[in-house]
């Protein structure tokens, strides 16, 4: 079983506080503040509803034991793998890094990518999160995200500024066929 777990929020938003603004018919700015946390809320609920990221963030994979000789990545889309660091069965354990085209492999342009083993994984200490995969995901730019996520992430945030479920419902369905069911 793998945790994914963020170690860099994305800095930037897929949707501006003037889009939002323009959904919602508001001109001034004495809610702004509200609502570039409602755009913050929408996109996390968008990235959680359809298991992907959205803008560039950075997350780590961890696992207890290697799962296979290959296997996927369990995130999407995937920009970069930086590391693939592990505690050895030395006493004591001491973390090592593995390196790209010597030790394994990585595939990143498929859904979830795939690392793979070259001639085998080392062994691993016996303790919890021994392996630990560091990788740059998300759109690289609020310009790459599709224009229909976006939307649903407007939707969402302006179902909350408003207390509408019916405009949160209707954000569901506008996320819905980018979602991986696999992996809800």
């Amino acid at each position: 079983m793998a945790t994914l777990k963020t170690i860099t929020e994305p800095t930037v938003e897929p949707v501006t506080l003037d889009e939002l603004k323009d959904v919602l018919r508001i001109d001034g700015t004495d809610d702004d503040k509200r609502l570039y946390g409602l755009i913050k809320t929408a996109r996390s609920f968008a990235e959680q509803f359809c298991n992907l990221r959205l803008m560039t963030q950075t997350v780590e994979l961890i696992y207890d034991r290697w799962p296979s000789d290959t296997f996927e990545l369990d995130v999407w889309p995937i920009q970069s793998v930086d590391s693939v660091k592990y505690d050895d069965t030395a006493s004591p354990q001491v973390q090592q890094t593995l390196v790209v085209d010597d030790d394994y492999i990585v595939e990143i342009e498929s859904y979830n990518g795939r690392i793979t083993s070259l001639g085998g994984w080392p062994s691993v200490s016996t303790d919890f999160h021994s392996i630990r995969i560091r990788m740059t995901v998300g759109y690289s730019d609020a310009e790459s995200v599709p224009e229909t996520i976006k939307d649903g992430v407007k939707f969402y945030a302006a179902g909350l500024f408003d207390c509408d479920n019916t405009l949160m419902e209707t954000a569901k369905t506008i996320l819905w066929p980018y979602r991986n069911l696999d992996d809800q």
